[in-house]
């Protein structure tokens, strides 16, 4: 079944984002791998089963990103970086609050977490809403 309205953005992606897409892609894989095999890399213990689901989620999410560095077309970036901007918007000030009271042993997992957060809305606000090149309407 053909769309209603064909893709026809040939708008490449940015440098940015495709070097971010493959650095996304890169750590969706090990915190997936790393998370099925129970490895424990949330700022907060998670039960096995929890693990694992988040750990296919992980995967699932990186196979998203690959297929926007495989198919280099803006149409194709859009998508990750909206989901990626719900997503940080969703997250990040419960997990700012978290830093009152995170284990020690945990600290370190919060701060690569947020800081990953901090990095992907940034980069959708700049190429959703600023960049000349790629925001909304242009």
């Amino acid at each position: 079944m053909e769309p209603s309205t064909p893709l026809n953005d040939s708008r490449p992606i940015p440098l940015l984002v495709k070097v971010s897409f493959g650095i996304f892609i890169t750590s969706l894989i090990l915190a997936g791998s790393a998370l099925i095999l129970h490895t424990p890399i949330f700022p907060w213990a998670l039960n096995p089963d929890s693990s694992v689901i988040f750990g296919c989620i992980f995967l699932g999410d990186a196979f998203y990103f690959l297929h926007g560095l495989l198919y280099p077309r803006w149409h194709n970036a859009l998508g990750q970086l909206l989901s990626f901007l719900a997503y940080d918007l969703v997250l990040i000030v419960p997990l700012i609050s978290l830093f009152k009271t995170v284990q020690p042993e945990y600290r370190l997992n919060l701060v690569v977490y947020v800081g990953v957060l901090i990095y992907s809305g940034a980069l959708a606000i700049y190429y959703l809403f600023v960049s000349p090149q790629t925001r909304f309407g242009s």
